[in-house]
């Protein structure tokens, strides 16, 4: 089956067609669930914002902007749904408040990281050298490496300039490289694989 482009998706989505809602959230649910969890440990709390953000898709369809490119849209809507949900219920806390806690979940980026290398001990590393990044840091490198996107959608999407998301990339490399020597193998990896 020949899959619809954005913009033809996102058009019979207006018009009212349930499956292009249907075919829109079972390919993004993923790639959002994932991004959405480089906010909050909450998987609950990500997964009604996702529900939410569909349900409002649905009910607000006549009146949505066009777009030809789904993702950044569905992204950037979870993030605000998701911080605004915590801000009124504060039970949950985001990651980037809780500072030099250590944290629990690790988000899907660095979970890729920690697939490409075999060890205990390096995986301990990797994953306690990730999660002393900063949030915007680890939401870059999710968004590059995983989501795949180039630095002006990244820019677009957490609202910053193309030159800060160099910059922040940059240093988050550097400091991942600076402690820890085969992190060299794992950008020479995924160089190679965006490259294919």
């Amino acid at each position: 089956m020949l899959r619809s482009s954005d913009t033809e998706l996102w058009k019979r989505l207006k018009r009212g067609d349930q499956a292009a809602l249907k075919e829109i959230y079972n390919r993004e649910f993923n790639h959002i669930y994932n991004y959405g969890k480089t906010f909050t440990s909450d998987d609950v709390l990500v997964e009604d914002s996702i529900h939410d953000l569909f349900i409002e898709i649905w009910n607000r369809k006549e009146n949505l902007s066009d777009t030809d490119n789904i993702r950044p849209y569905l992204m950037i809507s979870l993030k605000r749904k998701i911080i605004r949900k915590t801000k009124k219920n504060r039970k949950t806390v985001l990651k980037e408040e809780i500072g030099d806690m250590k944290m629990d979940t690790v988000s899907s980026a660095e979970d890729m990281l920690i697939e490409i290398e075999t060890t205990d001990e390096r995986s301990m590393q990797l994953k306690h050298c990730f999660s002393e990044l900063p949030r915007r840091q680890r939401e870059i490198l999710y968004l590059k490496y995983y989501s795949n996107m180039d630095n002006e959608s990244i820019a677009t999407n957490i609202g910053i300039s193309n030159q800060s998301v160099r910059n922040l990339a940059h240093k988050a490399i550097a400091t991942l490289r600076g402690k820890y020597k085969f992190f060299l193998v794992f950008i020479g990896y995924i160089l190679a694989t965006l490259c294919l």
